[in-house]
């Protein structure tokens, strides 16, 4: 059957005209006029019995801001009180992280220290800014013990080659107080929690434990961080006066770990500013950003944004030996 000319022609001249259109499609550009942003003081301060406070002061940044992090604002005055009663005005400094040298600009107590049981609140003021303050008390120190340790070797196969595993299995005992209390287990590399590096040849603590929780799920979630770097639990259900846990770690290589490589636990019993916001932090931290809501991040300063929260923190650590097994 023939097709009259005048058909072919009409579609022709049909896909002649969609293509022009689409190569004569422009992008235009639309101004989007944002509510207007007031800048927050921004707090970051988690301080430990027996050691100054060290207090981050920064501002809320917006979401469109090119700005990749907030720089320390110099100008603020920063005071604290413990129990009600005016103690010091921060200085602000240059604080240095041996042996790293990390440079951190900060505000330092200069003879005030943490004390169990006392309510430390922190007045903060800057021009430019609303003035901010926030409360948190100290915890009691819960003790923890190093018991022992020994190493577990497997051989997996992995993809037709032989890969050997070494993992150090360390024993430790925490006291159970009578009250329900929260806890952050952490291990780190050097005797300072405030070492922003961890360990270098052991990896992050992996724990299941029935009653303390499982970081292992970390590593099995498709969206988690991976190496979960902490244990955050509470002793609710704990029944005796002591309890027991391992730590796994797993050892990339055995030979670098000499008889003066030391390792330290940490167990930081929290108060419950610290514990909701390390709460918060685990949620948000272990979402999948495809499909979640944003998660809130808990905040305990009046006016402003960030973290005053008190810990206490009871550390015991192990001289790792020179491991033969291999």
């Amino acid at each position: 059957m023939m097709v009259p000319m005048k058909t072919h022609f009409l579609k022709f001249t049909f896909a002649f005209g969609m293509v022009v259109l689409c190569l004569s499609c422009t992008t235009k550009t639309y101004d989007i006029e944002l509510e207007g942003f007031e800048p927050r003081l921004v707090l970051q301060c988690f301080f430990n019995e027996g050691e100054p406070f060290v207090v981050y002061v920064t501002s809320t940044m917006r979401i469109d801001s090119e700005e990749f992090y907030s720089d320390t604002i110099e100008n603020a005055e920063v005071n604290l009180y413990k129990d009600g009663i005016f103690q010091e005005s921060l200085v602000w400094n240059e604080y240095y992280l041996d042996p790293h040298r990390i440079r951190n600009r900060v505000y330092c107590s200069d003879s005030a220290m943490g004390e169990s049981g006392s309510t430390y609140r922190l007045e903060v003021s800057a021009p430019g800014f609303d003035p901010v303050f926030a409360e948190s008390t100290i915890p009691e120190k819960t003790w923890l013990k190093y018991l022992y340790h020994d190493y577990d070797t497997t051989i997996q196969d992995i993809a037709g080659v032989e890969d050997f595993q070494l993992y150090l299995n360390t024993y430790l005992k925490m006291q159970n107080p009578e009250d329900i209390r929260n806890f952050y287990f952490f291990v780190s590399r050097i005797n300072t929690w405030r070492d922003p590096y961890d360990l270098l040849e052991l990896s992050d603590p992996r724990i299941n434990d029935p009653i303390l929780g499982n970081t292992l799920d970390l590593y099995n979630s498709p969206f988690g961080w991976g190496d979960p770097d902490y244990l955050l639990f509470t002793n609710e259900f704990i029944q005796s006066d002591e309890y027991e846990f391992i730590a796994k770690f797993w050892v990339d290589n055995a030979y670098s770990l000499g008889g003066d490589r030391r390792i330290y636990f940490n167990l930081a019993t929290l108060s419950s500013e610290a514990y909701e916001y390390m709460t918060s932090r685990t949620i948000q931290r272990n979402l999948d950003q495809r499909f979640s809501e944003p998660a809130w991040v808990y905040s305990n300063v009046e006016g402003g944004a960030g973290i005053f929260a008190g810990v206490n923190i009871a550390t015991d650590s192990l001289i790792l030996p020179i491991y033969y097994g291999r």
